[in-house]
């Protein structure tokens, strides 16, 4: 194929893929219920037919011109003009306004590309403020945290605040007979039955209208944002699940959805069998604030001991881990990230002798704790990293079996390591740009180092980093298997020393373990199959 032919192939696709992206949004448009993916796709090629090279496989064995769509699908739900993954798909009300404004496929192809990266680009945490004041407040304890923050923020503000909506601004969603409604349909009517949540939910908000609907989806998002526990496209999923229940749906704000990506602590039981009464817990208090006149409004959201004040006067059946997440949320600086009453009071009992006076107030004891810890450590503090977990939660030593390690070597800054491991007895990290540790080093000291040396990466990559540097320098071990593949060969060694780390050539290998390499090397296709589909994909 001449360098021509292949342009216009290319140019070919291009101009079937951007076109049935838009004929995607039209059939939707006809089927507001929604359309199942093999539905859609058989409408979608009635139009715009498959030619040959559409037909050609990939390497999942799905064809090429489905497969470049299906991508290109995720583009359209980032900017909101469909939802995806939670059933049928669904156009919303800016996707109708897309294929309104965008007649021009091409136009809409790069609408939709930039409504992928504004979305991507909200899930970059800030720049962490220099220099912060250790003795004012609480401080996050990582940048993903402030992302979390902020999209809670969001919603709280538009929401409770303005009594607007976070999803589709200009809505007065959280208004007082939204809140009201949504109450006399979730709350009045508890469904206890065995059925999932969102199915009970179904039942539940059946006959309500789409802004008391979306209201829930907006008050389960706060719920969900923060929780480690929950994966990113399981809460996404959840909230999708719930505007599905719209006769005419809207998408997540991008600031939420792109918050999803994170968490800051464990809901366990209180966010999953209990996530009804979690739910519960938000109504019961956004019907106290609507209680509240105009000054005890601005005194709660302002004052973050008013505000603690406004969710203890909430009744009905709420919880404690509920209670703590919503002043956390809206009051970061004086409420940690801490949802378990009895994690808080074992923080503070450990911790008493920390304290400038007598414990009493839980909540007040414990930013007088932290703000303390802060100035002493200076920097942040989690309670549930060492140096701190250890002293309030003990654990006993547990015996860790031996571990394997999978590594991989064959393309390190263009050179292919593995020939050199298996002479010279080692495997490697390059860890080219890590600044100099002290071995054995510290989980906060390897931190530094990565933070140091590699500044000018993002954020993202930078934890990558701290996550690959800390298993190589402190989880691996003496004793532990280490297994690599180079041309259809398995070789197999066993870790011999403790790490180092030494300026090497080209700075492909800085971070090295002995390694005593066994004699027998195992060919690839002699494996089960399982085992092989793993190490090609590891």
């Amino acid at each position: 194929m001449t360098e021509g032919m292949g342009q216009d192939l290319a140019a070919g696709r291009k101009q079937r893929r951007v076109a049935r992206l838009r004929q995607v949004l039209v059939e939707l448009d006809r089927e507001p219920a929604g359309l199942k993916w093999p539905e859609l796709w058989a409408r979608v090629t009635a139009v715009i037919p498959e030619v040959p090279d559409d037909l050609e496989k990939n390497d999942s064995g799905t064809k090429r011109g489905e497969t470049d769509v299906r991508f290109y699908l995720t583009n359209l739900d980032k900017s909101g003009w469909i939802i995806t993954g939670a059933g049928p798909m669904r156009i919303t009300a800016a996707g109708r306004e897309a294929l309104r404004r965008y007649q021009d496929p091409f136009a809409l192809d790069v609408a939709a590309a930039a409504g992928y990266k504004h979305w991507d680009e909200l899930r970059e945490p800030p720049a962490p403020a220099p220099n912060p004041d250790l003795s004012s407040g609480i401080l996050p304890t990582a940048a993903t945290e402030l992302v979390v923050l902020n999209a809670a923020r969001l919603t709280l503000d538009r929401g409770m605040r303005q009594g607007d909506s976070a999803f589709a601004p200009g809505r007065p969603v959280w208004n007082e007979a939204n809140v009201a409604a949504l109450r006399a349909a979730f709350v009045d009517h508890i469904d206890r039955g065995k059925d999932s949540f969102v199915t009970k939910l179904a039942r539940q908000l059946g006959d309500s209208p789409d802004d008391v609907i979306l209201l829930g989806a907006e008050m389960l998002s706060l719920l969900l944002l923060p929780l480690s526990d929950w994966g990113k496209d399981t809460k996404r999923k959840r909230i999708k699940e719930v505007l599905q229940l719209m006769d005419e749906p809207v998408h997540m704000a991008p600031e939420i959805s792109a918050a999803m990506d994170y968490g800051v602590f464990n809901g366990s039981l209180g966010f999953t069998t209990l996530l009804w009464r979690a739910l519960s817990t938000v109504i019961e208090v956004a019907t106290a604030w609507w209680k509240l006149d105009d000054a005890g409004r601005d005194a709660a959201w302002n004052d973050p001991w008013e505000w603690r004040r406004l969710i203890e006067s909430a009744s009905g059946d709420t919880t404690a881990s509920a209670r703590s997440e919503l002043l956390y949320l809206c009051h970061p600086a004086a409420f940690p990230p801490i949802v378990s009453v009895d994690h808080k009071r074992a923080i503070r009992d450990a911790f008493r002798d920390e304290l400038a006076s007598s414990p009493g107030d839980l909540d007040r004891d414990l930013l007088s704790l932290i703000t303390s810890l802060q100035q002493k450590s200076e920097g942040p503090v989690d309670f549930y990293e060492e140096p701190f977990r250890s002293r309030w939660k003990p654990e006993a030593p547990v015996e860790v079996a031996r571990r394997a390690w999978l590594v991989r070597g064959s393309s390190v800054r263009g050179v292919d390591m593995i020939p050199t491991w298996l002479e010279e007895g080692f495997v490697s990290l390059p860890a080219s740009q890590l600044a100099p540790l002290e071995l054995p080093a510290e989980p906060a000291e390897i931190r530094t180092a990565v933070d140091e040396g590699y500044a000018q990466v993002s954020y993202l990559k930078r934890e990558e980093k701290v996550r690959e540097v800390k298993a190589f320098l402190l989880t691996m071990k003496p004793d532990d298997l280490v297994m690599t593949t180079s041309n259809g060969i398995i070789h197999v060694g066993t870790i011999t020393a403790e790490p180092e780390q030494i300026a090497s050539d080209g700075g492909r290998s800085n971070l090295r373990r002995d390694v005593e390499w066994a004699d027998v090397a195992i060919p690839f296709e002699e494996l089960p199959a399982e085992l092989s589909a793993l190490l090609k994909s590891g």
